[in-house]
């Protein structure tokens, strides 16, 4: 429900139709992984499980890779640190 009401699908659809192959590549891969979260949390998996801590890292990891794509594409450079919310 979550993925639904923050219209990701809408957004990686967008993705897929504007941006170059790396940079939908990389969204898929970050989008994959957040699903992968989403079906931990649904069965259970405890936020602080080694199985929920793995995915969490793939995910971040997927995350970062698709921000430095996309900084990358333009011309900017690549962020140094972690950006966390």
């Amino acid at each position: 429900m979550a993925l639904r009401s923050a219209k990701l699908n809408a957004c990686r659809e967008q993705l897929v139709l504007l941006a170059p192959e790396p940079i939908v590549r990389a969204g898929d891969e970050a989008f994959t992984a957040l699903r992968e979260l989403r079906d931990a949390v649904g069965q259970g998996s405890d936020l602080n499980s080694p199985d929920y801590q793995q995915i969490l890292k793939r995910y971040q990891a997927a995350l970062k890779g698709l921000r430095n794509d996309m900084r990358a594409d333009p011309g900017s450079p690549a962020l140094d640190d972690d950006v966390t919310f």
